[in-house]
């Protein structure tokens, strides 16, 4: 699909700008010229399912159909990086809502080597703002021009939401997982930090454990020893006598020297392409299988995180389909439902299934194309980095709920 468009010729902080100039014909080409434009389409299950109270709550879902737009701008600039921006509009449908959600997402295309997603900034029609940005080591979502037996990416990355009430959180992920999180709302700030051990911390601006005296509460998480974790909530600026801090022992559910985060992809060679993919034979039955396995723990707000993504791409075509299922596991309760509040084994489970794949016209166009594997690459890792920001508005969620209820945790006054 071609378009003409203004194309700047300069770079801009977040977008394009500049005198308008004819587009380049044909643009479907490696690197992806100006004003190419890309549509793709899929569909997207959550399911929340907790395990407590006793009788067990019936499993929410909701089921969202997918469509994207995407318009490239060469030259634009990204928190100081000259790259590659794709201005997407996705619009996500379901029975309760329909959220639309602009995304500029930027890459860094060589000449030869790894394909970068460096990062992007998007606003959703309920007022979040977004902007995720890949620090060295994290990004490669490709190579050109062919793939590798395997690659991986570290955690390093900065992720910075503004919701419409002012709140602002900022989380800074070292390369092992790791973080540093300040968030600053009416009632206060809260910090946190997890160390690659395991072990961290939380002030929260609440006080109602300890008599409401005080500035807030930090809660600590010690390493796991055998078979426990030690919870200690303390008083933060409380005059003296200083209240005594309570000590929680709790089940260890995430072993000694834990892996907090990890991705990698696997190239797995020729393989049959999966029915639910609904692939018209005519493109082929056959395709290279690319696996990506992503986890991720938070032992601070309880959270255990496995993605996986397939994808296949059949040649000449190039990526035809994508399935991405993604599983939260909350094991933290601050909202009192369940006994203990820690668990061994999860209160809530958040699972997320997406398929996406490229629109027929444009699998026929890129098929007729001389780069037409190259140029597929490009728009379906668009439609990949798309998908990836679905799955951090759910972990933003599912952690922003965890953050609120240990506010309201260690804000109600309970006897020890």
């Amino acid at each position: 699909m071609l378009a003409s468009c203004n194309v700047g010729a300069a770079p801009a902080p977040n977008g394009p700008s500049g005198v308008p100039s004819a587009c380049p014909s044909p643009n479907l080409s490696y690197p992806p010229q100006d004003c190419a434009q890309f549509t793709t389409a899929g569909t997207e299950t959550v399911t929340y399912t907790r395990t407590f109270p006793t009788p067990t709550p019936v499993p929410t879902t909701i089921d969202y159909t997918l469509s994207a737009n995407a318009t490239v701008h060469a030259r634009q600039s990204f928190h100081g990086q000259v790259a590659t921006q794709f201005a997407t509009l996705e619009v996500a449908s379901s029975a309760l809502q329909t959220i639309t959600t602009t995304d500029d997402i930027y890459y860094v295309f060589p000449t030869t080597g790894n394909i970068l997603d460096i990062g992007y900034h998007s606003t959703d029609s309920n007022g979040v703002v977004l902007d995720v940005q890949n620090l060295s080591g994290n990004g490669i979502v490709g190579q050109f021009p062919g793939f590798a037996a395997s690659w991986n990416n570290t955690a390093a990355q900065v992720v910075s939401e503004m919701d419409p009430d002012g709140t602002a959180t900022t989380q800074t992920f070292n390369a092992d997982g790791s973080y540093t999180l300040n968030k600053t709302e009416a009632a206060g700030t809260t910090t946190a930090t997890e160390n690659s051990d395991g072990s961290g911390t939380a002030t929260i601006p609440s006080t109602g454990f300890f008599g409401f005296v005080g500035t807030g509460t930090t809660l600590s998480i010690s390493t796991p020893s055998p078979g426990l974790i030690i919870y200690t909530l303390s008083s933060v600026g409380a005059p003296a006598p200083t209240p005594t801090p309570i000590v929680i022992p709790v089940p260890a559910w995430y072993p000694v020297n834990p892996v907090l985060a990890s991705d990698t992809t696997t190239n797995l060679g020729s393989a049959t392409i999966p029915v639910s993919c609904q692939v018209p034979p005519a493109l082929g039955t056959t395709a290279i299988h690319l696996h990506e396995l992503r986890t991720a723990l938070d032992t601070i707000f309880g959270t255990s995180e496995q993605e996986t993504s397939d994808q296949w791409v059949a040649a000449p075509v190039g990526p035809v389909c994508d399935q991405i299922a993604d599983v939260i596991s909350t094991y933290y309760d601050f909202s009192g439902q369940s006994v203990p509040i820690v668990s061994s084994v999860p209160v809530q489970v958040t699972t997320t299934d997406e398929t996406i794949g490229l629109q027929t016209a444009l699998r026929s166009a890129l098929a007729r194309n001389a780069q037409s594997l190259a140029s597929a690459r490009i728009v379906f890792a668009t439609q990949l980095a798309i998908a990836e920001t679905d799955l951090q508005r759910v972990r933003l969620k599912v952690r922003d709920q965890q953050l609120k209820a240990m506010a309201d945790f260690v804000r109600r006054r309970v006897a020890r």
